[in-house]
């Protein structure tokens, strides 16, 4: 999700001096469409620096169009949740214990049957469990090898722990 981030924040003067010149010069967009979102680093940048009237983003995972549905709708409990567990796994005092820690957390994640949450959307806002998978996500490309997602052909998260001494702050 993030390695993407990466790239596209070094990019993101070369794209800014490719807009289009009416819109440099205004600092306004109308319609703003992202088809592959990823960690949108292009995105909030434009979301600081210019005014967006209406923006559409997309992307083909679907793990991270949940995620930020959960940003969207549920900032106050995915940051309790994240808070949880950021607290727990710097509980664990060896490296050994964070890697069981978050290959617990990966087990978790793996467990439950994605469908049904990635794509039930609806008015109502979003279900505890649509919530969780999101925190478990967060938490799981913060403190994997490079921030990876990877999943193997059983649709499981499969990335290995990283070796981080802080790997995120809230």
């Amino acid at each position: 999700m993030l390695s993407g981030l990466v790239v596209k924040n070094k990019l993101l003067n070369i794209l800014e001096d490719n807009l289009p010149t009416d819109i440099k010069f205004s600092k306004k967009i109308d319609k703003y469409f992202e088809c592959f979102c990823g960690g949108g680093a292009l995105y909030f940048h434009l979301m600081n620096n210019y005014t967006i009237k209406k923006s559409y983003l997309y992307d083909i995972n679907s793990e991270l169009i949940l995620t930020y549905k959960v940003i969207q709708n549920k900032p106050k409990d995915l940051i309790g949740k994240l808070t949880v567990l950021q607290k727990d796994y710097y509980s664990q005092k060896e490296q050994e214990d964070k890697k069981k820690y978050y290959l617990n957390i990966r087990k978790k994640f793996n467990a439950k049957a994605a469908d049904d949450l990635l794509f039930d959307f609806s008015n109502k806002g979003m279900s505890e469990d649509q919530v969780e998978r999101a925190s478990y996500i967060i938490f799981m490309n913060k403190t994997c090898f490079n921030g990876l997602f990877r999943l193997n052909q059983k649709g499981e998260f499969n990335v290995p722990h990283g070796k981080y001494k802080k790997p995120f702050n809230l």
